[in-house]
């Protein structure tokens, strides 16, 4: 095999395996990143939509999805999904996209580890 056909194999497989959505990435429409919780002592202050925040709500905040917002977020350790709507912004942490309540946690399977990677799409 010539270099050159070495180098055009190597590139298609390497952009074959790039387009693999949730094993290497986003798909489109798609944000891969940190997920948290947030903490107790935050039930009842207002969020930034005005609602009292309720630790077992389905909710989230982020910080550019339109309020109301619905996102299904998805923990890619163990494929637990749920779908919560957007009433907040945030996070403020730098790496991290998305964060829910306790409820959706403990349904996403993290609450013990506080931080985990997620797939977060806008469902209709």
């Amino acid at each position: 095999m010539t270099m050159k056909n070495l180098f055009l194999v190597t590139t298609l497989c390497a952009g074959a395996a790039l387009a693999q959505p949730g094993k290497y990435g986003a798909a489109p429409g798609e944000t891969t990143g940190k997920c948290s919780y947030y903490a107790r002592s935050h039930n009842g202050q207002t969020t930034a939509s005005g609602e009292k925040f309720d630790s077992d709500a389905m909710t989230a905040a982020h910080r550019k999805y339109p309020m109301g917002t619905k996102l299904k977020v998805t923990n890619v350790a163990n494929d637990k999904s749920v779908v919560v709507t957007v009433n907040d912004r945030g996070p403020f942490v730098k790496g991290r996209v998305v964060s829910v309540t306790r409820r959706a946690a403990r349904e996403l399977g993290f609450v013990k580890q506080g931080v985990t990677t997620v797939r977060i799409e806008p469902v209709e």
